[in-house]
């Protein structure tokens, strides 16, 4: 088995946006034709779920970054998308890039078993005293569910949780993900907030 890590790769206000992703499957090395297959079903995952219309017009997803992290060394390869560019299409005001819907996926096993997505982009009319009304968190919770797994020519890849060995510079342990969430309390992410910077 492999890892396949997955960077969706996103711009907000003008600022880089990342979300990471890891994928247990029997795909060792990809094609061209693979490759461009995990770039468009991802794409597909938030245009056919609506996604992309609850996020803003300032928000775009580009491409992915993918490479196989379980061996040290191997570069990753960005895909742009067949049907190009995915921007958000709500007009609605723009949250700060600080606030993100906050996604939680667990693996009842021991560590590594939890993984966290931070959803930026999101439209303030998502919004109702202080927290992420209740079709927000529903429409989240089924693109969160429908990245779980993908099928890459024909082959599964499950989401898992990826332990890293630093000094190895690679994916020692995994496991999958079987269980998700999304919280209703906005999260912050300090890294994303304008002029502090990763």
């Amino acid at each position: 088995m492999a890892v396949q890590q997955v960077v969706h790769l996103q711009r907000l206000l003008g600022q880089e946006v990342r979300n990471v992703f890891y994928y247990e499957t029997t795909h060792e090395t990809l094609s061209a034709a693979q490759l461009q297959e995990v770039a468009d079903d991802i794409r597909d995952v938030w245009a056919t779920l609506n996604t992309a219309s609850g996020q803003v017009n300032d928000w775009q997803l580009y491409g992915v970054g993918i490479r196989r992290v379980d061996v040290a060394g191997i570069p990753s390869i960005d895909v742009g998308f067949t049907s190009g560019t995915l921007v958000g299409s709500s007009p609605s005001e723009s949250l700060p890039t600080q606030t993100a819907m906050l996604c939680h996926g667990v693996a009842y096993v021991p560590k590594p078993n939890r993984v966290r997505t931070y959803l930026a982009g999101r439209a303030e009319g998502h919004l109702a005293d202080g927290y992420w009304n209740a079709a927000a968190l529903s429409n989240v919770l089924n693109w969160i569910q429908a990245l779980d797994t993908l099928t890459i020519d024909g082959v599964s890849w499950e989401r898992v949780s990826a332990q890293w060995n630093l000094a190895h510079t690679l994916v020692e342990d995994w496991n999958q993900i079987t269980t998700y969430f999304v919280s209703d309390i906005p999260a912050t992410q300090r890294r994303r907030r304008i002029g502090r910077g990763a």
